[in-house]
């Protein structure tokens, strides 16, 4: 699982005790969390109120650049001066990288030459347990090959039909 943990120190305004600053918590995370995904995040949507308290949780949105969808991140605070632990709650995965790691994989596997087609490109946002289909060509056909993500690291495992 990918995570980070951060600091933010601000207290909401008029809630000073119960809740952070929804401004300083998107900020900071953002900060960390740029660029260490692809494509890079424009901007962290959190709940107006965040809950202050060692345990207390909320989920919020890394919208990613390009318009390539949202990440969930589960937002948890660890101490009592504001320090977050931040981890991602979907997987995102370039389907360009899905495509050649299973032609790689094929390859190595049958000791022939394999073209894989997943159906877009680039990146995309998947719920942990998603299942995409790719296809998988060679001399002898075609075959769909299940791509099941398995965790919000984006762990895969590829199940070639028939």
């Amino acid at each position: 699982m990918l995570a980070w943990l951060v600091g933010v120190g601000g207290c909401g305004g008029t809630q000073a005790a119960s809740t952070l600053d929804t401004t300083a918590t998107e900020r900071a995370i953002k900060k960390v969390v740029g660029g260490r995904i692809a494509p890079d995040v424009d901007d962290v949507r959190c709940p107006s109120d965040i809950p202050r308290g060692v345990g207390k949780w909320v989920t919020c949105r890394a919208v990613l650049a390009d318009g390539k969808g949202a990440v969930r991140l589960t937002v948890r605070q660890t101490n009592p001066d504001g320090q977050l632990d931040i981890a991602l709650a979907d997987a995102v995965i370039d389907l360009d990288d899905v495509a050649e790691d299973l032609r790689r994989q094929l390859v190595a596997t049958y000791k022939r030459t394999f073209e894989v087609d997943c159906g877009a490109s680039g990146p995309e946002v998947v719920e942990p347990n998603t299942t995409l289909t790719c296809e998988a060509s060679d001399a002898t056909g075609k075959r769909p090959v299940a791509v099941r993500v398995l965790d919000a690291a984006g762990t895969l495992r590829y199940d070639v039909a028939g």
